[in-house]
């Protein structure tokens, strides 16, 4: 609600307009001064008035500063709202995604942004020599991800009353053609598993814990020996390991709340573990004071 605050001979008026992207709302500020003679209750009944009429024509104007640059609002964005608020992993995915996205759209105001320019954008982004590695384009769920990023920009500035609507709505994004999914047969797997006697305890712990399991690869790097009971032959899964290009490996949440869960392990799977921990051991001693501190902390 706007308010005012009395001077001597006048009132400052306080209202509220748009939203920053952090989500605070930027305060308006004006004087207005009355007329001499005017008792207090008319000078304040007055005050009152014009400081609803204030915030009303900022109001009028609650998509002026649409006009700013799709680069400097998706900086800002990633600064102040993704960084606190998302997943390491996807504010890291975007900051990396942000260049290419740049390129196309950066120099466009937001409130000119419109459905031919992203359909535009993502038909670009299937053509060749777009994919640094395979020289082709990039594949249809890559695609989906770039476009989710400007969505989450461009919805944000909706919510903050800078642009009516998030024209990332109407786009159709290119079809993902549905590949099928490989998997060992019985005998394959049986094979798969005597081969392992003659690998190294620790492939053989990584690739057993995997075929086994079912847990994913972040979870199964995540590990550490407290999230194993011995005793009761269970593996719980807290937390995972995730790598990015500008922040290197680091230790982060499961993807879901589900994702945190109790397994439990064969007799033989727990006694590999068992082996594999008096072997790390080993090594720790061998290794004395270039045991690295982080490797201490997350063993």
């Amino acid at each position: 609600m706007p308010s005012i605050r009395k001077r001597q001979n006048s009132y400052q008026l306080i209202a509220y307009g748009k939203y920053r992207t952090d989500g605070s709302q930027i305060k308006h500020y004006k004087t207005w001064k009355f007329p001499e003679g005017w008792s207090d209750a008319r000078a304040e009944k007055e005050a009152f008035r014009q400081v609803v009429l204030f915030e009303e024509s900022l109001n009028h104007a609650k998509y002026s500063s649409g006009n700013i640059k799709f680069q400097d609002f998706a900086e800002d964005w990633l600064s102040t709202y993704a960084k606190p608020q998302l997943r390491p992993r996807t504010y890291y995915r975007y900051l990396e995604m942000s260049k290419r996205v740049y390129a196309h759209l950066g120099h466009c105001r937001l409130d000119q942004i419109r459905v031919s320019h992203l359909q535009t954008f993502i038909t670009a982004l299937g053509a060749s020599g777009e994919n640094k590695r395979s020289g082709g384009g990039l594949s249809p769920k890559t695609i989906k991800n770039y476009l989710s990023f400007v969505s989450a920009v461009l919805q944000r500035a909706v919510e903050l009353e800078m642009i009516p609507d998030n024209p990332c709505r109407k786009v159709r994004p290119p079809k993902d053609t549905q590949k099928e999914i490989r998997y060992m047969t019985e005998e394959e797997t049986r094979t798969f598993v005597e081969l392992l006697h003659s690998e190294p305890l620790e492939h053989r712990v990584v690739l057993l814990l995997l075929l086994l399991t079912g847990m994913r690869r972040g979870e199964l790097l995540g590990l550490e020996w407290e999230d194993i009971d011995f005793e009761q032959k269970v593996l719980s899964i807290r937390r995972t390991s995730q790598y990015a290009s500008q922040k290197g490996t680091y230790t982060d949440q499961t993807k879901t709340v589900s994702s945190r869960r109790s397994l439990p392990l064969s007799e033989d799977l727990a006694a590999l573990l068992k082996e594999y921990q008096d072997w790390q051991s080993e090594r720790i001693k061998l290794t004395g004071e270039a045991w690295v501190q982080e490797w201490q902390v997350h063993p």
